[in-house]
């Protein structure tokens, strides 16, 4: 998915190291379902980058009820591999683009939430081809390659997988990683600022407009010819140890704002056309 950038910057539209799909083609696509397309499949790497789990559940006995009756569950060790999100038409289209994988559901601090959960081997094992040389976060890579071991421990990711694939594939304009690490980790908020003065005005109108004189009328035409000042903000936040993919995004859109803030970095734009950049680089096909 060729991206444009607004400001015309050969540096931001230069072709930077491809992502590498062809070892989930040939063995973790899964065979009932289209082809899916490299742009979605950059998309969903950005994704779970920002809002994904890949981690070892260690074996438990878990207390579940049933009836208004509790039992004692064994709950065994495997791999997890889980994406989880408010919006569950993210999740549902996700499991449907794969083909594998359950959908489930959960209610924390009274919001309802959706889970994709990978855990047969299987479904682990495809996930992995896609995985293997294509995550770009260093907290990430570290993450996958432990699952890894782990895995090939009980048996698990045998030949022609391989997970010394080098880390290659780039932040960039020119591919679709972007789109799916905002999507999950990208915040983006607007702000009005009122002048003491028009506060004051404001306060001064009736609540209600049909209680309206005329002298109210004037001062609303007054109010209405002022200037409001919009603050807008797109955050976006990481730990220190990856300091540099804010960096990089900073470079991309022109970013003239970067803070620390405690353990994690803060990438913080304020300014209307790095704002429009990144609008226009979400919806450019």
């Amino acid at each position: 998915m060729e991206k444009i950038n607004p400001n015309g910057s050969s540096e931001t539209i230069r072709k930077a190291p491809s992502f590498c799909f062809e070892a989930f083609y040939n063995y973790g696509h899964a065979h009932h379902v289209a082809r899916i397309p490299e742009s979605f499949l950059e998309w969903f790497i950005g994704f779970f980058e920002g809002d994904g789990s890949f981690y070892y559940r260690e074996k438990r006995i878990q207390t579940r009820f049933c009836n208004d009756k509790s039992y004692q569950e064994t709950i065994c060790e495997r791999l997890v591999f889980s994406i989880c999100q408010r919006e569950r038409i993210i999740i549902e289209h996700i499991a449907n683009t794969f083909g594998f994988g359950q959908v489930s559901k959960f209610i924390q601090n009274e919001k309802t939430y959706w889970r994709w959960t990978l855990t047969s081997k299987k479904s682990i094992e495809n996930i992995a081809y896609l995985l293997s040389g294509n995550l770009i976060l260093l907290k990430r890579q570290q993450q996958f390659l432990k699952c890894i071991e782990i895995g090939q421990k009980k048996g698990m990711f045998k030949p022609p997988f391989d997970k010394t694939k080098p880390w290659s594939s780039k932040i960039c304009l020119t591919n679709a990683w972007l789109s799916g690490f905002i999507d999950a980790e990208g915040c983006f908020s607007v702000s009005v600022h009122l002048p003491v003065s028009l506060k004051t005005q404001i306060d001064q109108l009736p609540k209600m407009k049909k209680h309206w004189s005329q002298q109210d009328y004037q001062l609303f035409e007054q109010i209405s010819q002022c200037q409001i000042k919009l603050n807008q903000k797109f955050l976006l936040t990481q730990p220190s140890t990856d300091q540099s993919v804010l960096k990089t995004i900073l470079f991309l859109f022109k970013g003239k704002c970067f803070y620390l803030f405690k353990n994690k970095a803060k990438k913080k734009q304020t300014a209307l056309m790095l704002v429009f950049n990144l609008i226009v680089y979400l919806h450019i096909p």
